[in-house]
């Protein structure tokens, strides 16, 4: 939607620009990006004395500026569609894409109102009931046949996602609720008396909550534009109106808009152009950004609140609401007696870290009573199982307790940690199945037009049970299609796993908010502690990551003993990701710390290629041992065991198994040596840094 400068210009909020080339009557033209003052004095345009003054001393025409001012809707500052790569120091998107935006809705609720939410204990509760009721009720309702084996399968996934789709309206209408109450205390004393009580009267009512607020409902209100439009921002899965509008205003050329020109052009990189294609896709079209339960529209009000209040409002965790200033003497205090003692680290951890422990315990102590209940050889398994967890302390104690305890603490390792189990995994999950699908379906697509050109004598009778012929005839298809599959086996480990993994990783550890990345005490710090806690904190996330997926690999597939043991000892031998973690952490290290202007994207890259050329290795090798293989079945199928557990590991090592250890052992070697050949450079150059510090200090204490 566009509108006119004239409809615009009484607006004073800031937005995204855009950089591109046009030419006024009689002037070139260069647009550039916003610019707050320029909205106060639009309708100054022709008392401009820079503008007249070149309009009349100059015989040629004149280079002229368009800088282009971007407003939203109802007053916000930002758009709802504000992506996750707009500002790489905002976090607030990157929490609200967490558990459909509660962890986000939670802590502006509690800012606002100072009340607490629902307990996540009783949630969990909740959570749990639905998932034992539901398969109890389809064992109750439906009766298992030969004709229909599945029966009580496909009534419990059909009952998770009706509870999953009523749990989402139900949470939709209670941020309503929720939305209301803040209004009630914006429209009261609530916000205005905390605000006054820092200290800071000049700031008022936020208008854009309000208004934001009123919307909710049927009603309809006058946009920007002189247009009415529905107000559907806080609906359950609706379409939100393109709240962006835009105009421009003329500004003399000269020094300073050529170098806003190039700062803004130096923003862009790969990720925000990405985000800009999906917002243009959503928007472009049909004019409206798809908005699932709230999740962009609490995004849009965290940001809003976080420049009308106080930033001390928001020194709080998630899920327990506890203020920063409880626990970071504590820290502190640690840091200062140089505690080694694990004793001395737990004593100082916030009641979120301890809740986590105390959520795995619980958790190791149902495993136990599940191993011993109903699985064989329970010891051997419920060592497999210390094993698992263990193998991800190991790298943990390794790159942060021994070296680096004081550069980040206990209590962030933990956070990062859970944050990497559940979320990272949680995300990841979802994405690679979404991306699959597109994958499969392109496949499909291009296997079609393959197959018309194939002998239809080749394939397989449908009425023919015979599984040999069957998987005979994939061999031979998948052989003269090799490139094909070659092809899908590139998108699924460098697009699938790789980039969307890496990706997950990098932002459930940059949605986690600890004092311990504070700027303010990272200023106070060395450049190396900082670098350091950047390193110790991905290489958290990522054995957290881990070590969920070496529980579902390792006990989700119906493996043996010996199997599982097998699964086990390979990851472990293969630490791909808290490898490329770490190289992760290089980049992130040169733009927050180093600040050389290295973008998002350049900083994941060498991380996606490692794991990508890993997953592609191997994928690679999966197709051609099954194009390859002189007895399918023989090759396929694992033998059963008495106890109708699947056989695995018990294979003697081939030549072509060897030749992929080998290979494989090669990239992850190639991995380690770019981690410890960058990292010291990084070092040399943080050294320089720092005695470019010291000696300007030096000469402005002299």
């Amino acid at each position: 939607m566009r509108c006119s400068a004239e409809n615009t210009s009484n607006t004073s909020n800031q937005g995204a620009g855009g950089v591109f080339f046009a030419r006024l009557p009689q002037a070139e033209a260069v647009a550039v990006g916003d610019d707050e003052e320029t909205n106060h004095h639009h309708d100054d345009d022709d008392d401009d004395p820079h503008t007249t003054s070149n309009s009349r001393n100059n015989d040629a025409p004149a280079q002229l500026a368009l800088r282009q001012v971007t407003t939203y809707h109802d007053d916000f500052s930002t758009s709802i569609c504000t992506g996750l790569f707009a500002d790489p120091y905002d976090r607030s998107a990157c929490c609200a894409a967490v558990c459909c935006g509660t962890l986000l809705q939670d802590l502006n609720y509690h800012v606002v109102t100072g009340e607490r939410p629902i307990p996540w204990w009783k949630r969990i509760g909740y959570g749990v009931a639905v998932l034992v009721v539901i398969p109890v009720l389809g064992s109750l309702f439906t009766t298992t046949s030969r004709d229909d084996p599945d029966a009580a399968v496909r009534f419990t996934l059909w009952g998770y996602l009706t509870a999953f789709l009523v749990w989402g309206i139900y949470s939709t209408h209670q941020r309503k609720a929720l939305r209301l109450r803040i209004l009630q205390d914006i429209m009261g004393q609530s916000v205005v008396a905390m605000i006054v009580s820092d200290g800071n009267p000049s700031i008022t009512t936020p208008r854009s909550l309000t208004t934001h607020t009123t919307t909710i409902g049927t009603e309809r209100r006058l946009d920007g534009c002189g247009c009415y439009r529905p107000a559907k921002v806080h609906r359950c899965c609706s379409c939100v109106e393109r709240d962006v509008m835009i105009s421009f205003r003329q500004v003399p050329y000269d020094a300073s808009t050529e170098e806003e020109i190039r700062l803004l052009a130096s923003q862009r990189d790969v990720c925000t152009a990405l985000w800009q294609g999906l917002a243009v896709l959503c928007c472009g079209c049909c004019g409206c950004w798809w908005n699932c339960w709230g999740v962009c529209a609490t995004a849009q009000e965290h940001r809003e609140l976080r420049r009308k209040l106080p930033p001390e409002r928001f020194a709080l965790d998630y899920v327990t609401l506890q203020p920063y200033a409880e626990y970071v003497p504590l820290l502190e205090e640690v840091r200062d007696r140089q505690d080694t003692t694990l004793w001395g680290h737990l004593t100082a951890l916030s009641k979120l870290s301890r809740s986590i422990l105390w959520g795995v315990t619980i958790a190791l102590l149902v495993v136990t009573a599940n191993i011993f209940g109903h699985q064989s050889q329970p010891g051997e398994r419920l060592v497999l199982v210390m094993a698992t967890l263990g193998q991800a302390l190991l790298v943990l104690y390794l790159v942060h307790w021994r070296y680096h305890r004081f550069d980040l603490s206990l209590d962030a390792i933990i956070k990062l940690f859970g944050a990497g189990f559940c979320f990272a995994t949680g995300t990841a999950m979802v994405v690679e199945l979404l991306t699959s699908m597109l994958g499969y379906l392109v496949l499909v697509i291009a296997l079609v037009f393959e197959v018309v050109e194939d002998d239809p004598d080749d394939m397989p009778d449908s009425n023919d049970t015979d599984s040999n012929d069957k998987l005979h005839f994939l061999q031979s298809f998948a052989k003269r299609h090799i490139f094909t599959f070659v092809l899908f086996s590139a998108f699924n480990a460098f697009v699938v796993a790789s980039l969307t993994e890496e990706t997950a990783k990098y932002f459930s550890f940059w949605m986690v908010e600890h004092p311990d990345y504070d700027l303010q005490r990272q200023r106070e710090q060395s450049l190396h502690t900082t670098a350091a806690s950047i390193t110790c904190g991905m290489v958290a996330v990522a054995c957290g990551f881990a070590c969920c997926e070496n529980f579902l690999y390792i006990f989700g597939e119906g493996l043996s003993l010996s199997g599982e043991l097998q699964v086990l000892l390979m990851r472990s031998c293969f630490p791909v990701h808290p490898i490329c973690a770490a190289i992760q952490s290089i980049g992130i290290c040169k733009r927050d710390v180093e600040h050389d202007g290295t973008k998002l994207g350049q900083a994941l890259l060498p991380a996606v290629l490692l794991h990508g050329l890993f997953d592609f290795w191997l994928m690679v090798l999966g197709v051609l041992a099954f194009i390859h293989a002189p007895d399918i079945p023989e090759q396929t199928l694992a033998p059963i065991e008495p106890n109708g557990e699947k056989e695995s590991g018990q294979q003697k090592l081939d030549p072509p198994s060897f030749s992929s250890l080998a290979i494989s052992f090669l990239i992850v070697a190639v991995g380690l040596a770019y981690y410890f050949w960058a990292s010291p450079q990084q070092r040399q150059r943080l050294n320089a840094m720092m005695a470019t510090q010291d000696s300007d200090l030096s000469l402005a204490l002299t």
